[in-house]
């Protein structure tokens, strides 16, 4: 055996390690499941969401700050590799990042449909493999910028990972099994510094034009096409039938709701809900009102539907009653904009709710990830807020 035989062994020894770390992250996940109580207050306060939910947030945890790992680590040995080995192709490094991507999708997606909340498929097809795969390039190219020089390559890759979990642990957080809103910004930022990375260096290098004259002279012929708009139409029209078939149900049922609530809840019976939220502290739980029993008892929650009614108090405060098919709930609380304020479940539609006011839901593809969302914010004859009801359908 070859010493460059040798050596090159021991690198492909090496790069498997990234395999360990996600294969150890998954083994803790589930490990963890099922949550005790303690355990799910203990992660809820961080992640939100129902217990099903949590465990999505991990899966999407182990998905992307381990590639972040595998990446880093990966393009570290590749710049070691390239100083030591002798022959210049080092395509199997960006095979072996392809199949870490692919073999922790399908492990997450895997566990996740069996224990999970059933979004960590759409969230990493849809968001983590084109952020992953924006900074996947866009690394290789700074690692050329710098000659591919090891100690360089380190230390991009060492702020890389750093900064790939502090991004993740800002915008993973969410009333969902998938990130939040913020999210967005972060996938959009990097598809966008990737492609303007690589319209710079294919406008410098000449590349960009002949690849566009290429991509011309194909895409006109009608031999490709035709088929691309067959495939996206037979993609596109039973994705939306299937998503106006979950919703048309959950929105029907919601919108009758909201209006009977509307009815029920009448200026006197807020009055009697705000004098029996006088003087109890923050977050403490309280008995049931009388006044809220029947909202609370609607035959509607038995069928998995949950509702949660937020009224406000004179203080800035907001009197929380919640009831789903296992349990209902009361307490007084501030919202996230006040001091100490906390992060609701579904707090971006909450959000929505209050800032748009009237009746707000989900959008129709949003509940072939997430569960269908709708809520009303209810006034008085004088226009103030009297109450803010949200009513999240089941799975």
């Amino acid at each position: 055996m070859t010493k460059d035989h040798r050596v090159k062994v021991a690198y492909l020894s090496l790069a498997c390690v990234p395999l360990a770390v996600l294969g150890a992250g998954f083994a803790f996940a589930s490990h963890c499941w099922p949550f005790s109580t303690t355990d799910y207050e203990h992660y809820r306060a961080f992640w939100g969401g129902n217990p099903n939910e949590v465990f999505s947030h991990w899966l999407d945890s182990v998905i992307v700050s381990g590639n972040g790992f595998s990446i880093a680590w990966l393009l570290t040995l590749e710049a070691s590799a390239r100083q030591r080995l002798t022959t210049s192709k080092k395509a199997w490094f960006k095979l072996i990042v392809l199949l870490f991507f692919l073999l922790s999708i399908l492990t997450g997606v895997a566990l996740d449909h069996q224990y999970g909340e059933g979004t960590v498929m759409y969230a990493a097809l849809i968001g983590f493999l084109p952020l992953l795969g924006s900074w996947f390039y866009l690394l290789r190219k700074i690692a050329t910028f710098y000659d591919w020089i090891p100690k360089k390559v380190l230390i991009v890759s060492v702020i890389y990972v750093v900064l790939n979990v502090a991004a993740q642990l800002f915008y993973e957080p969410s009333g969902t099994g998938g990130p939040n809103v913020s999210f967005l910004f972060f996938w959009f930022g990097s598809m966008a510094a990737a492609g303007i990375a690589a319209l710079g260096l294919g406008l410098r290098s000449g590349s960009l034009a002949r690849f566009c004259c290429r991509t011309l002279l194909v895409i006109r012929r009608p031999f490709v096409w035709v088929p691309l708009l067959v495939l996206f139409l037979a993609i596109a029209i039973p994705l939306t039938m299937h998503a106006r078939q979950i919703r048309q149900p959950r929105q029907t049922l919601a919108m009758k709701w909201l209006n009977d609530i509307e009815i029920l809840l009448s200026d006197e019976i807020v009055r009697d809900l705000k004098i029996c939220a006088i003087d109890n502290p923050p977050y403490e739980k309280m008995a049931i009102p009388a006044s809220a029993r029947e909202l609370l008892n609607d035959s509607r929650i038995a069928l998995g539907n949950s509702l949660r009614v937020y009224v406000p108090l004179t203080n800035g405060e907001y009197l929380f009653l919640w009831a789903n098919d296992h349990f209902n709930y009361c307490d007084v609380r501030p919202l996230n904009n006040s001091q100490y304020g906390t992060v609701e479940m579904d707090q971006d539609f909450i959000d929505g709710l209050r800032e748009h006011e009237g009746t707000f839901e989900t959008g129709l593809y949003s509940v072939l990830w997430s569960p269908y969302l709708g809520g009303r914010v209810i006034k008085t004859k004088s226009g103030d807020i009297k109450a803010i009801c949200v009513i999240k359908s089941p799975d």
